[in-house]
Order: structure tokens, then C-alpha cells, then sequence
């Protein structure tokens, strides 16, 4: 088992949310070869103070050079395809991955004989896609998941949340 600082130690210790999220080993080690994890490297936002989730809400993960990040494929709730200007400040998108590559061809099998899939989705609201995985609720930057297959996002309508609601909602 690896010895890494705890979150918890980390969002005690006063720094920004965002800070606690980017320095901790276990979201750096999602895109590399599997690691034990210590119990309290899980659920890291729900470790944060009140303020350090608010202001991981109001600051989303902000695209650097090196990110890769899949073409936005804009579909409404009837898997239509729609222009990105539709898209607005409060727009709601779930994003949809295969689970892996071997999964894409049978996934379009599956669905195109309406019995579903084997899918991972995202949350997008306010500039961060927010996610449930083994490490509990986290946010990324959109359409950039490593471990999955990007396949489309749908459009499902505008929050009357602000992000202290939002934040809320999370906690």
C-alpha cells in the first residue's frame, strides 16, 4: 500500500479545493497502472469545507496544451443530432462512454436493439463534468475521460441551480 497524505489532512490544512484535488496521487494515478488506495484518498470532495467545494464549483478544470480532449457530439434526448449553438451558460450535457474499446462495437449492437449497454456517463454543468467511480463523486475536465470510450452527449435541458445550489446538491 503506497503512503500517500490524506485528503482529508489536505482539506483540513486550508488550501483551495482545487489544490486538493490536483495534488492528490489517487486522481493522478486514474490514467495509470492500478494502485491500492488508501481509505481516506476516497471521496475527496466529500472531504472538502463547505467553501473549498463552492470554489471547486465555481472554478471548473481549466484545458492546458497537453489535454485531449474528444469532439463534442451534440445529440438532444432523442439521439438527434444538434449544433453546439445550442449550448448556453446553464446547459445541462450527460456525456456517454463505452466502457472500453472492446465494448463499442457491441455497445452500438445493443442499443440499436434497444437493450441498453455497458456505460459510463458524466455530468457536465458549469464547465466541469462530475462523475461517481471507485473513488466516490469527482469532477474533470469534459469529454476527457482516459479509462472510457467517448460516444456522445445529450443535451438534457438548462439547471436553475446557481453553483452555491449546485455545490449544495454535491455535499
Amino acid at each position: 500500500m503506497m503512503n500517500w497524505a490524506s485528503g482529508q489532512s489536505q482539506a483540513a490544512s486550508g488550501r483551495s479545493g482545487e489544490a486538493v484535488l490536483k495534488s492528490s496521487p489517487v486522481l493522478q494515478a486514474l490514467s495509470g497502472p492500478r494502485v491500492e488506495l488508501d481509505e481516506d484518498e476516497c471521496d475527496l470532495l466529500a472531504q472538502l469545507s463547505e467553501q473549498q467545494l463552492l470554489e471547486v464549483v465555481r472554478t471548473p478544470p481549466q484545458y492546458e496544451a497537453h489535454d485531449i480532449v474528444a469532439p463534442l457530439n451534440l445529440r438532444d434526448t432523442s439521439r438527434q443530432p444538434l449544433s453546439p449553438r445550442e449550448i448556453g451558460a446553464r446547459s445541462v450535457l450527460v456525456h456517454v462512454y463505452n466502457l472500453n474499446q472492446s465494448l463499442v462495437r457491441a455497445n452500438s449492437l445493443l442499443v440499436g436493439a434497444s437493450f441498453g449497454g455497458a456505460f459510463h456517463v458524466g455530468v457536465e454543468v458549469f464547465g466541469a463534468e462530475w462523475s461517481y467511480g471507485i473513488l466516490g463523486v469527482k469532477n474533470s475536465l469534459p469529454r476527457q475521460q482516459t479509462r472510457h470510450v467517448y460516444q456522445c452527449s445529450v443535451l438534457m435541458g438548462k439547471t436553475s441551480l446557481d453553483p452555491e445550489g449546485l455545490a449544495s446538491l454535491i455535499r
